[in-house]
């Protein structure tokens, strides 16, 4: 049981990272807007609808690219949550499929929802 919810704490973070723009908008809360990407990710949603964290896979760093990528940023959580959970290692490859099939599921109810 602890294992899945481990994935469901994985597929969350990928859902709010992936589908909403929390940091952007927190970010604005708390006054942080006056850093140069902040500014940078202002002036991009001018002419286009895409948000944070899509807007930092076209930044040329390494970091920028692995935390715009669902794959590779849910491998660190799941990583993260069996050392947090104290799971043996063994078990990454299963909590890994348990997280990125609910991350799916969530996006598929997403998108169904915001169609109609």
């Amino acid at each position: 049981m602890d294992l899945i919810l481990a994935g469901s704490l994985s597929a969350f973070g990928l859902f709010i990272w992936f589908k909403t723009n929390f940091f952007y908008e927190y970010a604005k809360l708390f006054n942080l807007n006056k850093s140069k990407l902040i500014q940078e990710y202002e002036a991009f949603i001018k002419v286009t609808q895409l948000n944070f964290s899509e807007f930092l896979g076209f930044k040329n760093s390494f970091f920028f690219k692995l935390i715009s990528c669902p794959l590779c940023l849910n491998f660190w959580f799941n990583l993260f949550l069996i050392l947090l959970f104290e799971f043996p290692l063994r078990y990454i490859g299963l909590l890994y499929i348990i997280s990125i099939m609910e991350y799916m599921i969530l996006s598929i109810v997403l998108s169904k929802y915001e169609n109609n």
